[in-house]
């Protein structure tokens, strides 16, 4: 019989049964603050993206990603959105310094009724490191609850992965509305002194700072 011989694996993407996928992905805002048309007010939110693959994602297998389910914003459809990326820590292979993988200046596809951006990869991505995206959108008019937003790549595909979502008021496109507005008063009678009563509740946390108003009356 023959006796085993350790055999040297492949490097990065040549291990064997390595199986593409990303491992992490983080997404927040930096703004609940809803759009207004009186007076007319845009809010514009940048949209964070944290991810990290096991793999590396190159350029010569076609390689994109996309970021989807942010729907319902105001941003609409573009072939050149910008977006600024970041690496947050080194990877296994590749030293942190000019890594522009995505371009610089960088821009994505963005289709508004996906709520999706796809970007190319220009240079490749170094397996393990931790990268960062961030871009704009515009946040709508009416209260709404966050999004469910996946990440997945392509040419080198994945699973799409389900993005953990930033607490609180940092969760993506959760954006300030009244749960509850309601108004009263204490009497109907003419010349009496009239106490008002406001009840209000919101679906997100009121920071320090906010103004609230009451108009009509």
């Amino acid at each position: 019989t023959l006796s085993r011989v350790p055999v040297a694996p492949g490097a990065r993407n040549a291990a064997p049964l390595l199986v593409a996928a990303f491992v992490t992905g983080k997404i927040g805002q930096s703004t609940p603050s809803s759009s207004a048309t009186g007076p007319t007010y845009t809010s514009y939110n940048e949209i964070t993206v944290t991810f990290v693959s096991n793999f590396d994602l190159t350029p010569a297998a076609g390689s994109t990603i996309t970021i989807r389910g942010l729907s319902g914003t105001a941003l609409a459809n573009s072939a050149a959105v910008r977006f600024r990326s970041t690496v947050l820590r080194p990877g296994l292979t590749k030293s942190l310094d000019a890594l522009f993988e995505f371009g610089d200046p960088a821009y994505g596809v963005w289709n508004q009724t996906a709520g999706s951006l796809v970007f190319v990869v220009i240079a490749d991505t170094v397996g393990r490191a931790e990268y960062e995206v961030r871009f704009t959108v515009i946040n709508p008019l009416a209260g709404r609850t966050a999004a469910t937003v996946y990440i997945e790549a392509s040419g080198i595909r994945t699973e799409p992965l389900l993005c953990v979502n930033g607490p609180g008021n940092r969760a993506p496109l959760k954006v300030a509305g009244f749960t509850i507005k309601a108004m009263g008063q204490s009497t109907p009678s003419a010349m009496n002194n009239n106490t008002l009563t406001a009840t209000l509740a919101t679906n997100v946390v009121l920071e320090k700072g906010t103004y609230i108003s009451i108009s009509g009356l």
